[in-house]
């Protein structure tokens, strides 16, 4: 476990790097762009603004704390209602590992402890990542609706982001793969696809404690949240000195659309990808100019692919002692 622990602290540590990178860059174009305008927009935020902006993201990943609550329910898992939520925390300490599958972490504690087979718990992490996708995937795809902007590649997106939870929750086309795979005859594969169906049919014993039903209602926990993440964007335009009053739909479709196009480009974090279309965006619908566009961004940003998976590593550490 201490090993796991030190590989999530240098994954972290080599993140946070690459997100400094990025940051580097954008503020250099905003500084060769102009410098007074750059220094002036860093030193005037109102950090009162600010600070409700970082309580209402941080918030906003909290509420996805009732949502794990259902999605383990029925998995015997005895815990405190603490120990669950530093369990559940911890789990974003891994926040920018690719398509965040490095949240895993969190039932790899689980199955340690309980001496469960790793694969059992899983489909808790698939379930917990793919409600969070559907949940910005409708609010994505409604407030384009809304703003009557992007609504086909809204749609387009959210369908092929979709299509591994259909891969991952279906047991017919994991049987007709099983089928398939039985039928080499090769002693040396045969090895590792034995091995590899062991823990296919750990998985799908696991996920058949959590139906549809689980599915549906961890949605109604994860639009408030992805709404609340948009709103701690909506206060840093404001905390900006910038009028946006009336327009937290159009806050909220940049948020959710720069979140959906990140995740399609597969990098970790959306880096760069979403920033560049935040910033964009921020320039189109807002009329914001481009420097203080970016400062916004690093300011969001920063919070989302910083503060969080730090704050996550620091529960985590804390989550491997109490369990």
């Amino acid at each position: 476990m201490e090993d796991q622990i030190k590989k999530a602290k240098h994954f972290v540590f080599l993140a946070s790097s690459v997100i400094l990178i990025v940051f580097i860059i954008f503020s250099f174009t905003a500084l060769l762009n102009n410098p007074k305008y750059l220094i002036y927009g860093i030193t005037h935020i109102n950090p009162l603004l600010y600070l409700i902006a970082i309580f209402i993201l941080i918030l906003g990943y909290s509420l996805g704390f009732i949502k794990w609550l259902l999605l383990i329910r029925g998995y015997n898992i005895k815990l405190s209602l603490l120990n669950h939520f530093l369990l559940y925390f911890s789990m974003y300490s891994m926040e920018l590992s690719p398509g965040r599958w490095g949240r895993a972490i969190s039932t790899y504690l689980l199955s340690k402890k309980y001496h469960i087979k790793h694969a059992y718990l899983f489909p808790i992490i698939v379930a917990d990542i793919f409600t969070d996708f559907s949940g910005f995937v409708v609010v994505a795809v409604f407030s384009s609706l809304f703003i009557k902007r992007y609504v086909i590649a809204s749609i387009t997106i959210a369908i092929i982001l979709l299509i591994p939870l259909f891969i991952f929750t279906n047991r017919k086309l994991y049987s007709f793969v099983k089928r398939k795979l039985l039928k080499i005859k090769n002693e040396k594969a045969r090895y590792y696809i034995f091995k590899f169906l062991k823990n296919g049919d750990l998985y799908f014993q696991g996920h058949s404690l959590l139906k549809k039903r689980k599915y549906l209602l961890s949605l109604i926990f994860t639009i408030p949240a992805e709404l609340l993440k948009a709103l701690s964007l909506y206060f840093i335009i404001l905390a900006m000195g910038f009028n946006v009053n009336n327009l937290y739909i159009i806050v909220l479709f940049m948020y959710a659309s720069s979140t959906l196009i990140g995740a399609l480009s597969g990098i970790p974090g959306g880096i760069g990808v979403s920033d560049f279309i935040l910033i964009g965006y921020l320039s189109t619908f807002l009329a914001i100019p481009y420097v203080y566009a970016v400062i916004i961004n690093i300011l969001f940003r920063a919070l989302v692919l910083w503060l969080i998976p730090i704050l996550g590593l620091l529960v985590l550490v804390i989550t491997s002692r109490r369990i």
